[in-house]
């Protein structure tokens, strides 16, 4: 964390709304779990009083309380956390909402939120153990207006500073993330027509050309993409890509680039949009122009179907603030078209990650449950589980939903299916390379690492043995594929619904140049008989594809399908 002496001024302005933010009951279940991590690492606390300074020294790992109860805002307290690669901020309200910010070591300037209440001024030295802070806490308005106006200028000012890149230090990154790639890639096997000594030679051109940090982080993505591997690809800090999209989700449906969900924001409202409508034109562009074009070339995803959801939930993206025309056309063939500030709203996207609770659990008919597992990204998805799981144990047939799981842990996902079975149930079975460099001087063929197998065991007393049925899609990625194997492999579970996304694996990060960062895939998944999923996608044992009158209608024909299948079960 601390290997150089920085000194560092941050003013947060607004901390009501820093960073992720939640309605009372619905705080995402990761920023629950980092939360408690700094409430584990408080080694002081310190009474916060309007206007007064508070000086600390935190030893390296250690956090910081701030009583915050006398300032007036609704702050109940505020933790200070310097962690490895950041200042981690967290503030929690006296109506359960919960704020988090992540300041970089060497970042300085402000963060402004919408909703000010408060001018945090964090003023701090950082050395190899420890931290030396100076906190001031004001609320007076002009203070929050003087915050929000040094915000905007700092972070136009690290933006421009941080789209100057020299060609050193992109000719650095480029080789970095090549050879990266070369020595740790698990699936060359499933790009056979790509020659990647011949992407070093094709690239290097173009990344000695003169560019900012932006367009050569689409260089490098673009480049990366080309292994076809949805756990291989470059991040870019948010801060460098001032992109936004309207609070419309657009989704695959039947081909077509269908509104699937219709945020609840004024200007969206007003121009009468509705789930079912499909989307023809982008800005005058075909959607299929827009796709090969500006789409596929950048997304790193293993299967078509990955492919597809990425970039038609991307298609109305551009610069923030600006507007985009789309053309739209109705299900009696109707056309109209209408104008949208690309401008979303996090409180009017109920479909976001962020927004939705991990477990959602409810009654369906004929004593069946539904329990939708919305991330294994966070502990809290066992523990939510194992809070209804007396309610589950109760029903005749269960119905699990993973299609908007996007992954996290797969042992997070191991713990659930250890409560369904009352054996060890085999899981996916895996390999890495295992580089060997007498054996290339040699020319040996290269070597791989063949993993001993493991199995799900079974957890806790009583299992749940009745009927399953787990519904998938493309949004079913990575930890959630790994839960669906064992399940299908062992025959507990009967899938319904689409392929999934097709891509899991054990992701190396590795840093590059001005904030970027890449992944690279070192892991090859199958099925414990050796079948392939990672490029294909597990195949449901039911298929079923929602159609555009589905949508349009309301109706969830996956769910309304495995609910049949269930009963089907239950009546055999």
């Amino acid at each position: 964390m601390l290997k150089v002496r920085a000194r560092v001024v941050l003013l947060v302005a607004a901390i009501a709304l820093i960073g992720a933010q939640a309605a009372p009951g619905a705080v995402p279940g990761w920023v629950r779990a980092k939360l408690r991590e700094a409430q584990a690492a408080v080694s002081v606390s310190r009474a916060c009083e309007p206007g007064a300074e508070v000086s600390l020294v935190l030893p390296k790992g250690q956090a910081a309380r701030l009583d915050c109860s006398h300032l007036g805002c609704g702050a109940t307290e505020m933790l200070v956390w310097p962690t490895e690669r950041a200042m981690d901020l967290y503030c929690v309200w006296d109506d359960g909402r919960v704020s988090k910010n992540s300041r970089p070591w060497a970042e300085a300037g402000t963060v402004w939120i919408p909703r000010p209440v408060i001018v945090l001024r964090l003023n701090w030295e950082a050395r190899e153990d420890a931290v030396t802070l100076r906190v001031v806490a004001e609320t007076a308005e002009d203070k929050i207006r003087e915050a929000q106006e040094e915000h905007l200028r700092r972070r136009e000012e690290r933006r421009r500073n941080a789209n100057v890149i020299t060609i050193d230090e992109r000719l650095l990154g480029f080789v970095r993330l090549w050879s990266a790639i070369k020595y740790n890639f698990a699936f060359f096997d499933q790009v056979p027509g790509l020659d990647w000594d011949g992407v070093l030679e094709e690239y290097l051109p173009r990344v000695r050309e003169e560019q900012t940090t932006e367009q050569y982080y689409l260089v490098l993505q673009e480049c990366t993409a080309r292994l076809r591997d949805g756990h291989t690809s470059v991040i870019c800090p948010t801060a460098l890509r001032d992109v936004d999209m309207p609070p419309l989700l657009v989704r695959p449906v039947e081909g077509k680039a269908v509104v699937v969900g219709v945020g609840k924001a004024e200007e969206v409202l007003r121009a009468g949009l509705e789930a079912g409508l499909e989307i023809t034109h982008v800005d005058g562009r075909s959607v299929g122009e827009v796709l090969d074009e500006s789409m596929y070339p950048y997304i790193s995803a293993s299967t078509q179907q990955g492919r597809d959801r990425a970039a038609y939930c991307r298609l109305l993206e551009g610069p923030q603030g600006s507007k985009v025309t789309i053309r739209l056309r109705g299900l009696d063939g109707s056309m109209r078209e209408v104008s949208l500030v690309r401008e979303s709203d996090l409180s009017a996207m109920p479909w976001l990650p962020s927004r939705r609770p991990v477990v959602e659990y409810r009654d369906l008919s004929d004593g069946i449950a539904y329990v939708a597992l919305n991330s294994f990204e966070s502990e809290d998805v066992v523990s939510e589980f194992d809070a209804v799981f007396d309610k589950l144990r109760q029903a005749r047939g269960m119905v699990i939903d993973v299609r908007e799981n996007a992954g996290g842990s797969t042992g997070n996902a191991a713990r659930i299916i250890g409560r369904l079975t009352d054996k060890p149930l085999p899981l996916s079975a895996w390999r890495t390379r295992d580089h060997l460099p007498a054996f290339r001087a040699w020319g040996m063929t290269e070597a791989w690492y063949q993993a001993a197998h493991d199995f799900v065991r079974p957890r806790g007393e009583r299992p749940f043995l009745g009927p399953v049925v787990v519904l998938t899609g493309a949004g079913t990625v990575s930890a959630a594929e790994d839960f669906l194997i064992p399940l299908h492999a062992s025959g507990r579970a009967t899938l319904v619904g689409e392929r999934t996304a097709g891509t899991t694996g054990q992701p190396l990060y590795i840093e590059l140049p001005k904030g970027l960062r890449a992944r690279i895939c070192t892991k090859w998944d199958t099925y414990p008989d050796g079948r392939e999923f990672v490029g294909v996608g597990v195949i449901p044992d039911v298929e079923v594809h929602p159609t555009q009158e589905d949508i349009a209608a309301g109706r969830d024909a996956v769910l309304e399908k495995g609910h049949e299948v269930l009963r089907a079960r239950l009546q055999d």
